[in-house]
């Protein structure tokens, strides 16, 4: 039994429109971008070089290892939100 598509949007919805997000764009697209590719099973797919072009627009002759943003924070990000969309095991009832 897995989350929603619908859910999993409206919940980024919520956490772009917070107090946490107000002030970062680029953050905004980044949990967007990154939900998007969850949902659609593109998550385990995602290189630092697509989300630098996909997600933030940036010019394909960009080179990844000169381009700090293309190369460590959607990384960084992409990694983050693997581990918090993986599922987690039901808990075990204490004896």
């Amino acid at each position: 039994m897995g989350v929603e598509a619908e859910d999993i949007r409206a919940q980024v919805g919520r956490l772009i429109h917070s107090k946490t997000f107000e002030t970062s764009d680029v953050h905004r697209r980044l949990l967007q971008y990154l939900a998007e590719k969850s949902i659609s099973g593109d998550a385990d797919r995602l290189k630092e070089y697509t989300i630098g072009l996909e997600a933030f627009g940036k010019p394909p002759l960009t080179i990844p290892s000169t381009t700090p943003l293309s190369a460590s924070r959607p990384a960084g990000c992409a990694r983050s939100w693997r581990r918090i969309t993986k599922p987690k095991p039901p808990a075990t009832p204490s004896a």
